[in-house]
Protein backbone atom coordinates (compact mmCIF):
# COMPACT_ATOMS: atom_id res chain seq x y z
CA UNK A 1 0.00 0.00 0.00
CA UNK A 2 1.30 3.30 -1.11
CA UNK A 3 1.18 6.34 1.36
CA UNK A 4 0.25 9.42 -0.48
CA UNK A 5 1.34 12.89 1.51
CA UNK A 6 3.02 10.51 4.31
CA UNK A 7 4.84 14.18 5.17
CA UNK A 8 1.11 15.40 6.28
CA UNK A 9 1.27 12.70 9.30
CA UNK A 10 3.83 14.09 11.35
CA UNK A 11 2.93 14.64 15.00
CA UNK A 12 -0.11 12.01 14.09
CA UNK A 13 -1.13 9.12 16.33
CA UNK A 14 -1.51 5.84 14.87
CA UNK A 15 -3.39 2.94 16.99
CA UNK A 16 -1.82 -0.10 16.02
CA UNK A 17 0.26 -2.42 18.65
CA UNK A 18 3.46 -1.04 17.82
CA UNK A 19 5.23 0.10 15.01
CA UNK A 20 3.19 -1.04 12.05
CA UNK A 21 5.90 -2.38 9.18
CA UNK A 22 4.95 -0.60 6.20
CA UNK A 23 3.67 2.38 7.42
CA UNK A 24 7.47 2.78 9.43
CA UNK A 25 8.83 1.94 5.99
CA UNK A 26 6.78 4.54 4.46
CA UNK A 27 7.48 7.06 6.75
CA UNK A 28 11.23 6.86 6.38
CA UNK A 29 11.36 6.93 2.69
CA UNK A 30 8.70 10.27 3.13
CA UNK A 31 12.27 11.48 5.79
CA UNK A 32 9.80 10.66 8.96
CA UNK A 33 11.40 9.01 11.67
CA UNK A 34 8.43 6.13 13.11
CA UNK A 35 9.76 6.09 16.14
CA UNK A 36 9.87 10.05 17.34
CA UNK A 37 8.18 12.10 14.56
CA UNK A 38 4.59 9.96 15.18
CA UNK A 39 2.91 8.84 17.77
CA UNK A 40 2.02 4.75 18.07
CA UNK A 41 -1.36 3.77 20.39
CA UNK A 42 -1.38 0.12 21.61
CA UNK A 43 -4.75 -1.17 20.61
CA UNK A 44 -4.34 -4.79 19.35
CA UNK A 45 -7.80 -5.42 17.07
CA UNK A 46 -9.55 -3.78 14.47
CA UNK A 47 -12.52 -3.06 16.08
CA UNK A 48 -10.57 -1.44 19.09
CA UNK A 49 -8.35 0.55 16.77
CA UNK A 50 -11.08 2.03 14.67
CA UNK A 51 -13.00 2.90 18.26
CA UNK A 52 -9.77 4.89 19.13
CA UNK A 53 -9.98 6.73 16.05
CA UNK A 54 -13.85 7.33 16.15
CA UNK A 55 -13.40 8.16 20.30
CA UNK A 56 -10.54 10.59 19.02
CA UNK A 57 -8.06 9.13 20.66
CA UNK A 58 -5.99 8.39 17.24
CA UNK A 59 -5.53 10.37 14.09
CA UNK A 60 -5.38 7.14 12.16
CA UNK A 61 -6.00 2.91 12.68
CA UNK A 62 -3.91 0.61 10.94
CA UNK A 63 -5.97 -2.36 9.68
CA UNK A 64 -5.63 -5.75 8.58
CA UNK A 65 -4.28 -5.59 4.47
CA UNK A 66 -2.10 -2.52 5.38
CA UNK A 67 -4.91 -0.17 5.27
CA UNK A 68 -5.19 3.67 7.00
CA UNK A 69 -8.38 4.56 8.53
CA UNK A 70 -9.21 7.85 9.43
CA UNK A 71 -12.44 9.50 9.84
CA UNK A 72 -14.67 10.57 6.68
CA UNK A 73 -13.52 6.93 5.19
CA UNK A 74 -17.21 6.39 3.45
CA UNK A 75 -16.43 4.52 0.75
CA UNK A 76 -19.33 2.07 0.13
CA UNK A 77 -18.05 -1.63 0.09
CA UNK A 78 -20.04 -4.59 -1.74
CA UNK A 79 -21.00 -7.80 0.53
CA UNK A 80 -22.00 -10.51 -2.10
CA UNK A 81 -23.73 -14.30 -2.09
CA UNK A 82 -21.67 -17.03 -0.83
CA UNK A 83 -23.85 -19.70 -2.07
CA UNK A 84 -26.93 -19.74 -5.25
CA UNK A 85 -30.06 -20.10 -3.64
CA UNK A 86 -32.79 -17.90 -1.84
CA UNK A 87 -32.68 -15.03 0.74
CA UNK A 88 -34.27 -15.17 3.83
CA UNK A 89 -34.75 -12.51 6.39
CA UNK A 90 -32.34 -12.01 8.98
CA UNK A 91 -35.16 -12.12 11.05
CA UNK A 92 -36.48 -15.28 10.13
CA UNK A 93 -33.87 -17.73 10.33
CA UNK A 94 -34.54 -20.64 13.01
CA UNK A 95 -32.33 -19.45 15.66
CA UNK A 96 -32.30 -16.31 18.04
CA UNK A 97 -28.35 -15.87 17.92
CA UNK A 98 -29.09 -14.61 14.58
CA UNK A 99 -32.92 -13.27 14.18
CA UNK A 100 -32.13 -11.32 17.41
CA UNK A 101 -29.46 -10.24 15.13
CA UNK A 102 -27.02 -11.04 18.35
CA UNK A 103 -23.98 -11.58 16.58
CA UNK A 104 -24.72 -8.78 13.74
CA UNK A 105 -26.72 -7.77 11.08
CA UNK A 106 -27.40 -8.48 7.64
CA UNK A 107 -29.12 -11.15 5.62
CA UNK A 108 -29.37 -15.19 5.21
CA UNK A 109 -29.06 -17.82 2.10
CA UNK A 110 -31.17 -20.86 1.49
CA UNK A 111 -28.71 -22.24 -1.05
CA UNK A 112 -29.78 -24.45 -3.95
CA UNK A 113 -26.06 -25.94 -4.29
CA UNK A 114 -23.40 -26.66 -2.01
CA UNK A 115 -20.26 -24.42 -3.90
CA UNK A 116 -18.94 -21.76 -1.39
CA UNK A 117 -17.84 -18.36 -2.31
CA UNK A 118 -16.51 -16.12 -0.65
CA UNK A 119 -18.83 -12.89 -0.09
CA UNK A 120 -15.90 -10.51 -0.02
CA UNK A 121 -12.33 -9.57 -1.16
CA UNK A 122 -10.30 -9.84 2.03
CA UNK A 123 -8.45 -11.92 4.44
CA UNK A 124 -9.72 -15.07 5.99
CA UNK A 125 -9.52 -13.87 9.69
CA UNK A 126 -11.13 -17.36 11.46
CA UNK A 127 -12.19 -21.11 10.62
CA UNK A 128 -13.87 -22.67 13.50
CA UNK A 129 -12.56 -26.38 13.98
CA UNK A 130 -15.79 -27.54 12.89
CA UNK A 131 -15.51 -25.58 9.78
CA UNK A 132 -19.20 -24.63 9.90
CA UNK A 133 -18.03 -20.75 10.21
CA UNK A 134 -15.74 -18.29 8.30
CA UNK A 135 -15.00 -14.92 9.64
CA UNK A 136 -13.15 -12.14 6.95
CA UNK A 137 -11.80 -9.42 7.39
CA UNK A 138 -11.82 -6.32 4.67
CA UNK A 139 -9.03 -4.08 3.75
CA UNK A 140 -11.50 -1.16 5.66
CA UNK A 141 -11.62 -3.04 9.20
CA UNK A 142 -14.74 -4.61 8.49
CA UNK A 143 -15.48 -8.16 10.08
CA UNK A 144 -18.36 -10.73 7.75
CA UNK A 145 -18.93 -14.12 9.37
CA UNK A 146 -20.61 -16.53 6.99
CA UNK A 147 -22.27 -19.47 9.44
CA UNK A 148 -23.45 -22.19 7.39
CA UNK A 149 -26.47 -24.20 8.59
CA UNK A 150 -28.25 -24.08 11.86
CA UNK A 151 -26.48 -26.03 14.89
CA UNK A 152 -24.15 -27.40 12.36
CA UNK A 153 -21.54 -27.25 15.25
CA UNK A 154 -22.77 -30.55 16.49
CA UNK A 155 -21.49 -32.20 13.14
CA UNK A 156 -18.08 -31.68 14.18
CA UNK A 157 -17.03 -30.83 10.28
CA UNK A 158 -18.35 -33.31 8.60
CA UNK A 159 -19.81 -32.72 5.34
CA UNK A 160 -17.59 -29.36 5.16
CA UNK A 161 -14.97 -29.56 2.38
CA UNK A 162 -13.11 -26.23 3.16
CA UNK A 163 -9.85 -25.22 0.06
CA UNK A 164 -8.86 -21.92 2.20
CA UNK A 165 -6.83 -21.18 5.77
CA UNK A 166 -6.51 -18.50 8.35
CA UNK A 167 -4.56 -15.88 6.92
CA UNK A 168 -5.56 -16.16 2.95
CA UNK A 169 -6.27 -13.82 0.86
CA UNK A 170 -9.71 -13.99 -1.49
CA UNK A 171 -11.60 -12.13 -3.87
CA UNK A 172 -15.32 -11.86 -3.61
CA UNK A 173 -16.84 -14.89 -6.03
CA UNK A 174 -13.44 -17.20 -5.39
CA UNK A 175 -14.42 -20.34 -4.84
CA UNK A 176 -13.51 -21.36 -1.05
CA UNK A 177 -15.21 -25.03 -0.52
CA UNK A 178 -17.67 -27.52 -1.15
CA UNK A 179 -20.78 -28.29 1.51
CA UNK A 180 -22.51 -31.44 0.99
CA UNK A 181 -26.32 -29.62 1.33
CA UNK A 182 -27.66 -33.44 1.66
CA UNK A 183 -25.16 -35.13 4.24
CA UNK A 184 -26.67 -31.85 6.61
CA UNK A 185 -30.15 -32.06 6.11
CA UNK A 186 -29.86 -35.75 6.36
CA UNK A 187 -28.61 -35.37 10.41
CA UNK A 188 -31.92 -32.71 10.91
CA UNK A 189 -29.96 -29.87 10.43
CA UNK A 190 -31.12 -26.84 8.23
CA UNK A 191 -28.69 -25.21 5.74
CA UNK A 192 -29.73 -21.73 6.09
CA UNK A 193 -26.62 -19.92 6.05
CA UNK A 194 -26.53 -15.86 7.55
CA UNK A 195 -24.03 -13.81 6.32
CA UNK A 196 -23.41 -11.05 8.94
CA UNK A 197 -21.83 -7.52 9.57
CA UNK A 198 -20.14 -8.10 12.74
CA UNK A 199 -18.74 -5.24 14.23
CA UNK A 200 -21.73 -2.89 14.06
CA UNK A 201 -20.31 -0.40 16.67
CA UNK A 202 -18.24 1.17 13.40
CA UNK A 203 -19.66 -0.02 10.66
CA UNK A 204 -23.15 0.20 8.99
CA UNK A 205 -25.34 -1.66 6.31
CA UNK A 206 -26.70 -0.10 3.03
CA UNK A 207 -29.21 -1.41 0.33
CA UNK A 208 -29.93 -4.34 1.80
CA UNK A 209 -31.45 -7.37 -0.20
CA UNK A 210 -33.81 -9.31 1.32
CA UNK A 211 -35.80 -11.27 -1.22
CA UNK A 212 -35.63 -13.39 -4.07
CA UNK A 213 -32.45 -15.64 -6.06
CA UNK A 214 -28.79 -14.93 -5.85
CA UNK A 215 -25.74 -16.21 -7.42
CA UNK A 216 -22.36 -15.29 -6.74
CA UNK A 217 -22.49 -12.11 -8.67
CA UNK A 218 -25.20 -10.47 -6.66
CA UNK A 219 -24.72 -8.51 -3.89
CA UNK A 220 -26.43 -8.76 -0.61
CA UNK A 221 -25.84 -5.59 0.85
CA UNK A 222 -23.45 -2.62 1.03
CA UNK A 223 -20.88 -1.49 4.45
CA UNK A 224 -20.09 1.74 5.07
CA UNK A 225 -18.11 3.40 7.96
CA UNK A 226 -20.18 5.17 10.80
Amino acid sequence: TEYKDVMSLKGSKFAYNGIHPVTGIALLEAGLNPETDVEWLSYETNSDRLAAVIAGEADYAVLSGDQLYTVGNTEEIEIKACFKGKLVKIEDVNDPMFSEKLMGDGVAIEPDEGDLYAPITGTVSAIFDTKHAIGFTLENGAEILIHIGIDTVELEGKGFNLNISKGDKVMAGDKIGEIDLEYIRSQGKEVTTPVLLTNMETYEIHSLKTEGNVTKENILYTITSR
